[in-house]
């Protein structure tokens, strides 16, 4: 409804017919209009708020769960390769082998290390 400041807002109306006339129309009515814009921009800023912290989560979630789906995904890669030719399963130990002493000598910590990992398996 527009408001006589010309501002648009939310309005709860409530009413009765309280007589009817001989023909079965409306005759007296009441009720009342009630301003609840304050109480729906603040549920329209709780759902913005309920989407940002879906967002947030998404992404976390993304950051979480994404480096382990990729690391399983690709060990499984490599253990189907491995069990087909045991010549790259030989060749695939030694190259972790030797990424994992690099790593220590130049003194990475465990997260620079997990990320040799996966690049020595590749």
């Amino acid at each position: 409804m527009k408001h006589k400041n010309e501002k648009w807002i939310w309005i709860n109306s409530r009413g009765k017919v309280t007589k009817w006339s001989q023909e079965g129309s409306p005759h007296i009515m009441s009720g009342t209009h009630t301003d609840i814009t304050d109480k729906k921009q603040k549920q329209e800023k709780n759902i913005f708020d309920i989407y940002k912290e879906a967002d947030n989560n998404m992404y976390k979630n993304k950051l979480k769960y994404g480096r382990i789906m990729r690391n399983k995904t690709i060990e499984k890669v490599l253990d189907n390769v491995n069990k087909r030719y045991d010549k790259e399963k030989a060749h695939t130990e030694r190259v972790a082998q030797y990424c994992e002493n690099i790593a220590k000598a130049m003194d990475l910590n465990k997260k620079e290390i997990e990320d040799v990992f996966v690049n020595k398996v590749l």
